[in-house]
Parts: C-alpha cells; sequence; structure tokens
C-alpha cells in the first residue's frame, strides 16, 4: 500500500514557503547584490537598491508558485558561492 502523499500544495502552505522564500532569498541575494556592487565599484558603477528588491521579489514569486524550485536554486547558489570563495581564499 502506497504511503499518502499529498501533491497538491494548498494556500497555506504556499503562503508559508513564500515566508520562508523571504527568511532564505533575502540574504542570499544581499549577499550577492553586496559582492556584485563591491566588485563593480572598481569600474565606477553600482547596481541601485531597485535590483535588490525586484530580485528578492522574484525569489518571493518563485517560491510561491515552484517551492521546490526555489529550494534547489537557493542550494546551488550557495553551493556555487563556497565553491567561488574556497577558489579566491585558497
Amino acid at each position: 500500500m502506497a504511503r499518502g502523499t499529498k501533491s497538491q500544495l494548498d494556500l497555506g502552505d504556499r503562503i508559508t514557503g513564500a515566508i520562508l522564500a523571504l527568511l532564505f532569498a533575502v540574504p542570499t541575494v544581499a549577499l550577492c547584490w553586496v559582492v556584485l556592487n563591491y566588485e563593480l565599484a572598481f569600474v565606477w558603477h553600482f547596481f541601485s537598491s531597485t535590483y535588490f528588491w525586484a530580485t528578492a521579489g522574484i525569489a518571493v514569486m518563485v517560491g510561491f508558485v515552484f517551492p521546490n524550485a526555489l529550494i534547489n536554486l537557493l542550494g546551488g547558489l550557495w553551493r556555487f558561492l563556497h565553491r567561488l570563495a574556497k577558489l579566491w581564499w585558497s
């Protein structure tokens, strides 16, 4: 007998996912935004905070529509950042 799994997420699950997406996506986006602005400071061009908020909003929408995809995207991004940091500091 197969386990009873919930294939469809209801609205409460999606809202909870969007709130958790904010918890994890905003620090990730902030870190990427700060690092990119730091690197771009050498060529005298900065990203405005509009790019930060737009990217955070897109991450929350992806977390609401595709909850599992956001988890995979953030995990992949953190693995990439970890490898990049190991290359820079080794």
